[in-house]
């Protein structure tokens, strides 16, 4: 009954799970069970109070708490769901950039410069029309900077970004174009699109989670504690097999002989 968000990390070869949280419902009138312990001074009644927070909430949550702990990294990858304006300007005043998939929401909103110096809003499906009539027919269709605000009213300075318009491949589409966004505006159009395929590896993660370490299937409670411990412990199995895989097959992991070819 929880929805589990995950925060990982990798370098394209290994991926570590580093944080999760169990979403519950905000609305106390959905919830089975009450939340027993919340007191805010201890673990689980942080959990607790993390598992009624809105999801881009909860999501930040899980950044800092990676930051807090040493993690590094150069790019924060997400799906299109987290794509909003308000969540891309609170991760980069977090100083990460940002990678994710884009879509065509009417919340979603770019600003274009104009010929005269102004700035006129438009949809992501606008913006495919400007790339289209420009780019030849390949594989990236083109790209076109432009800026994204945290809303009309408000103080903060848009952000620069770079939005990259992808063949999609998938047949039957609605669309034959997929939209990648990246805040780091330096990074080429070919670059940003292999780094977001990174992303694929939580998808992984996930399916082995649940079809091969068992989670949620390997017992049964109404304990959140519980449900949170075991959560804790298919993630440090996978930890595991991941540093073995690391270890035995990475070419990276052969030490000496990798430096010296």
């Amino acid at each position: 009954g929880f929805r589990m968000l995950a925060l990982g990390w990798s370098d394209g070869r290994s991926f570590l799970p580093l944080a999760f949280s169990l979403l519950g419902s905000a609305k106390e009138e959905n919830r089975v069970f009450g939340a027993g312990d919340n007191d805010g001074r201890t673990s689980g009644g942080r959990r607790r109070k993390e598992a009624v927070m809105k999801t881009p909430e909860a999501s930040l949550a899980l950044l800092d708490s990676a930051l807090a702990n040493g993690v590094k990294a150069d790019f924060l990858l997400f799906d299109s769901w987290f794509a909003t304006n308000r969540f891309l300007h609170s991760v980069r005043t977090r100083r990460i950039h940002v990678i994710a998939m884009l879509k065509d929401f009417n919340s979603m909103q770019f600003l274009v410069k104009r010929e005269d110096g102004t700035k006129k809003r438009m949809k992501l499906s606008g913006l495919y029309g400007k790339v289209n009539s420009v780019f030849g027919k390949k594989d990236i269709l083109g790209s076109v900077l432009v800026e994204v605000d945290n809303g009309k009213n408000s103080p903060e300075p848009p952000l620069p970004v770079k939005v990259v318009f992808v063949r999609n491949r998938k047949r039957g589409a609605k669309r034959e174009w997929l939209a990648i966004l990246c805040t780091d505006t330096s990074v080429h159009d070919e670059e940003s699109v292999r780094i977001y395929g990174k992303r694929w590896s939580i998808e992984v993660f996930f399916k082995a989670c649940k079809s091969v370490l068992r989670l949620s299937k390997e017992f049964q409670t109404r304990s959140y504690d519980s449900m949170v411990a075991h959560t804790s412990i298919v993630f440090l199995r996978y930890m595991m097999l991941s540093f073995e895989l690391r270890r035995s097959e990475d070419d990276r992991a052969y030490g000496e002989l990798f430096c010296r070819c």
